[in-house]
């Protein structure tokens, strides 16, 4: 879900069809939303181990994206691009049904090579 949000912010950008400069370069950020879990994870910490769970999630974070490309003709082109999210944490903190205490933390992000061939 995360890089499938990713993928619509950052979508082929080669506008340029200047031959005489066939190279093109350029930043793209984003921001997306996440469907924020901590009900559900709470209420499964506390069916699995009963006492009380507390869990807070980021619910947004940013993408970035770094890309060059060129130009082969005046309707193909080649990307190339690096990508980038912030972490998305999740923590949770709870006591169990025997009076122990646990805490947990959890964080997911994104980051990858992609190319195109953009027509």
């Amino acid at each position: 879900g995360l890089a499938g949000n990713a993928m619509l912010v950052l979508p082929a950008t080669a506008q340029n069809t200047d031959l005489a400069s066939p190279f093109y370069g350029g930043l793209a950020l984003g921001i997306f939303t996440i469907n924020d879990s901590s009900a559900t994870t709470s209420a499964t910490l506390i069916n699995s181990l009963g006492g009380t769970a507390n869990v807070s999630q980021d619910t947004s974070a940013y993408m970035g994206r770094v890309f060059g490309g060129k130009h082969l003709d005046q309707s193909l082109s080649l990307e190339l691009g690096y990508h980038q999210s912030a972490a998305v944490a999740q923590k949770i903190t709870g006591v169990a049904s025997n009076s122990a205490a646990y805490t947990g933390a959890t964080s997911l992000g994104v980051s990858g090579w992609d190319y195109s061939i953009v027509l």
